[in-house]
């Protein structure tokens, strides 16, 4: 749900605003830290698709380390 719920605001919005709300649903709720790497990689795969690698990677934000970043830079499969 988190993970849908920021998807529709990275699109509406930029993903910059995505991953600052994902870090803070984690800092708010801990037990969602598992689920961080996944939904931040979503984010970066959707954000190249919306805006293109270049323009995707400068919203990279170090959230759940770089799995935003290896979101970009993995092929969409």
């Amino acid at each position: 749900m988190l993970r849908d719920m920021l998807l529709v605001e990275m699109q509406e919005k930029d993903p910059g605003v995505a991953l600052t709300h994902l870090q803070q649903a984690v800092n708010d709720r801990p037990s969602l830290a598992k689920h961080c790497t996944s939904i931040a990689r979503a984010l970066g795969k959707a954000a190249v698709r919306v805006y293109g690698p270049t323009k995707a990677q400068s919203y990279a934000r170090p959230v759940c380390d770089t799995s935003f970043a290896s979101g970009i830079t993995t092929p969409n499969r």
